[in-house]
């Protein structure tokens, strides 16, 4: 038990195990050990991902271990994890079949929590800009991108000015419909802020006035140049 709890000292070329005393080390810590299963449990999973393509929930069953283990043991490693995270790239961005994340985390072997721990590491942000990148490439996207050009968009803009010119539409709708018509025309609500700020600024400067400050509840008058109270 001393051993296992001795500090493991490498030399330059990691070949030499060696105790705190300078003595070989010859038995394994219980870490060492750890390590090692989560390594050869690793490169087994990787073999079986790459020349038979299959998940972690068959991976698991077939090598005799755990899920859970499995599925943290693709997370920590990187090599593993990277493929991981394509079949999860490739399910989220899957043309034919919409998958919620608990599907395919359920899919992928995984816990929602973990697959949220994927989606938040630079190789899922990476490798799902490449894929979406060749998705948007995909003739069934141009194809699905031409129809609604050709035929949708017409008919939402025929839908648009229906409403709008309707006297017995509602004024919200008509209203939703103006906003609409002009967020796709590029057009931004100015801010009534901003507009009256710079009337007011327009119109002290004209009066060769350089800055005032005014409070919410004051009223200024301006005379001959001059701000007075009132």
């Amino acid at each position: 038990m001393g051993d296992d709890r001795d500090i493991i000292q490498l030399d330059v070329e990691g070949s030499e195990r060696r105790k705190s005393d300078g003595r070989r080390r010859i038995r394994l810590t219980a870490r060492e050990r750890e390590e090692l299963k989560k390594r050869n449990l690793a490169a087994k999973a990787m073999e079986m991902l790459l020349e038979r393509s299959l998940m972690i929930p068959e991976i698991a069953e077939e090598l005799g271990v755990s899920q859970d283990l499995l599925a943290r043991t693709s997370i920590d490693d990187l090599d593993l994890r990277q493929i991981i995270v394509k079949q999860a790239v490739q399910m989220f961005l899957d043309l034919d079949t919409v998958r919620s994340r608990k599907q395919i985390a359920a899919e992928l072997g995984l816990t929602v929590w973990q697959l949220k721990i994927l989606l938040d590491t630079d190789e899922f942000a990476q490798i799902y800009d490449d894929h979406f990148a060749q998705v948007t490439n995909d003739p069934t996207v141009r194809a699905v991108q031409t129809k609604v050009i050709e035929e949708l968009l017409p008919k939402a803009v025929k839908a648009i000015d229906d409403i709008l010119n309707d006297p017995k539409a509602p004024p919200t709708v008509r209203l939703k419909a103006a906003l609409e018509t002009m967020r796709l025309s590029g057009i931004k609500a100015a801010s009534p802020v901003a507009s009256e700020r710079q009337e007011l600024s327009e119109f002290l400067s004209s009066h060769n006035i350089v800055q005032v400050n005014v409070g919410e509840k004051e009223k200024v008058e301006v005379i001959e140049g001059t701000i007075k109270d009132t």
